[in-house]
């Protein structure tokens, strides 16, 4: 069991009153998860929350036994109930509070006594604790199963929606199993099973702290039958029931059981108790369109105040809109409260993997010679598909590269057959020296070259310096052995070619 995260200095007196307000925020690294991936890619990422050191919105329930036994426990608890009020406070401001005791059937004035509902007035809580006062109680178990039947059964007690519910019950005695329903006038008699239900129904969790003031040396966990006789005397019944009733119940409900508290410990013990209650951390996705977030586990159950570890897995959607930024948020609960206790923020820009389109087309003779006019000869032309000018208008475009900023090379290209990879031959402003650095000259959409194929001349590429009519329009005059090969190159660095490419016949026209 962990230790208790702090504890109550008894010289201190502080009043506070809590309002109800936000949850305490927990802790979550990383808070965001900024990241570039392509459609269909994934990435990992250790995520971790910091739960808080008790579970959010804390409705909690202070019931103790307060027969004659108990006067040093409720003592203790009565002398310190401001400093433990306001200890709680400072780790949760949203908490809220009730008060109740039990005694026994038949002899004493009540066996239970709902004194105070849920309430975020402290001063009120304060002075209930403060009444507590030992007597009665006869014979030695006592009637706590009518208390905590009625606890989680009875509107009165006013539990919160979406409060974590705390019954701190406190007690040197186990239980008469069954309170006969000639006692309570319930209709049923009530036993460690049925309340057991009643209390995991209204989602109540039991911290449970034995407190041996004497004859019970196991306290709440000990055995019914011992020094028990006052319902079979009463109501002509078979007392039954067997030890550990409280350890039992603890651990239907995800308490837990502090045992051997001595009433000087009981301050201490109230506090590690509500800081050592078994929460389970569990993450929510909201508007992840084409992002798929998942988790391993899928859920974690740790001790409030502990960490909880996730490994999250973000994967894009195959469909995903590329060069665009989507988002997610993700919320992390603890056990059924309503409210996140953390989130997260993913921001993943979607990566441009598709290649860009590129092709050329005919282009007019800027100095007007029509033999034949470009465009007149293309498939299933008598020249065969080919531009006897041999002027063309480089195209090309793209998903998300503007047209402009596409990068179009010409020359010579080959496909390495092992690998399927573009290796250049011959192009112009490429060094093969630094194969890695991209030729130095480049073309765009809509720029104008002149082709030439002359089998077996040196390739060559010549600016074209004539600015006789539209001259100037035509930036490079090609020369190739065979037919050119044309690639685009977008911004992403995606790649497309196109090989023999702007077709024009050899010589002799």
């Amino acid at each position: 069991m962990k230790t208790a995260r702090f504890v109550v200095c008894l010289a201190v007196s502080v009043f506070l009153t809590l309002a109800l307000v936000s949850p305490v925020a927990a802790e979550v690294e990383p808070p965001e998860v900024i990241a570039d991936l392509a459609p269909g890619e994934s990435m990992t990422v250790e995520k971790t929350v910091q739960t808080p050191e008790i579970p959010p919105l804390p409705d909690i329930y202070f019931m103790s036994d307060t027969t004659g036994s108990m006067g040093p426990v409720i003592e203790q608890v009565g002398d310190n109930a401001d400093e433990i009020l306001a200890a709680i406070a400072e780790e949760d401001p949203t908490a809220q509070f009730g008060v109740g005791n039990y005694k026994d059937f038949p002899y004493d004035p009540y066996a239970f006594q709902n004194q105070l509902g849920i309430t975020d007035d402290t001063g009120v809580v304060s002075a209930a604790l403060q009444s507590w006062a030992a007597g009665g109680g006869a014979d030695g178990p006592e009637g706590q199963f009518y208390a905590l039947t009625n606890i989680a059964t009875d509107p009165d007690i006013g539990w919160r929606e979406g409060a974590t519910r705390i019954v701190v019950w406190f007690g040197d005695a186990p239980a008469h199993d069954p309170v006969p329903a000639a006692a309570t006038g319930l209709g049923y008699d009530i036993t460690e099973d049925t309340v057991t239900q009643a209390l995991v129904d209204a989602g109540i969790r039991v911290v449970a702290i034995s407190t041996p003031t004497g004859y019970y040396e196991d306290a709440l966990d000990d055995d019914p039958l011992d020094a028990g006789g006052d319902y079979a005397a009463a109501y002509g019944i078979e007392e039954d029931g067997t030890p550990g009733q409280a350890s039992r119940i603890v651990a239907a409900t995800g308490g837990v059981h502090l045992t051997e508290v001595s009433p000087e410990e009981v301050v201490d013990a109230i506090l590690e108790g509500l800081t050592n209650l078994p929460v389970t951390v569990t993450p929510v996705c909201e508007g992840c369109d084409y992002l798929e977030v998942t988790f391993d586990p899928s859920s974690q159950t740790v001790i409030s105040g502990e960490t909880a570890i996730f490994v999250e897995t973000i994967t894009v959607s195959p469909d995903a809109p590329q060069c665009q930024t989507v988002e997610c948020t993700v919320y992390f609960y603890i056990d059924d409260n309503p409210e996140p206790i953390a989130e997260q923020y993913i921001s993943i820009h979607v990566e441009d993997i598709t290649p860009p389109e590129v092709w050329c087309v005919e282009s007019v003779n800027p100095h007007g010679k029509n033999i034949p006019p470009a465009g007149s000869s293309t498939m299933p032309g008598p020249k065969g598909g080919k531009n006897e000018d041999g002027f063309y208008q480089l195209c090309a475009t793209d998903n998300c590269t503007p047209q402009e900023d596409i990068a179009i090379y010409v020359g010579l290209v080959e496909i390495a057959p092992e690998t399927g990879d573009l290796i250049p031959v011959w192009v112009p402003g490429w060094d093969p020296d630094n194969p890695q650095v991209p030729p130095t000259i480049v073309f765009h959409h809509g720029d104008v070259i002149k082709v030439t194929e002359a089998p077996g001349a040196a390739p060559s590429c010549k600016k074209i310096g004539s600015t006789n009519g539209q001259a100037g329009a035509v930036r490079y005059h090609i020369t190739v052995p065979t037919e050119l090969d044309i690639v685009a190159v977008d911004a992403s660095d995606n790649m497309a070619f196109v090989l023999d490419a702007c077709l024009v016949p050899p010589p002799p026209k």
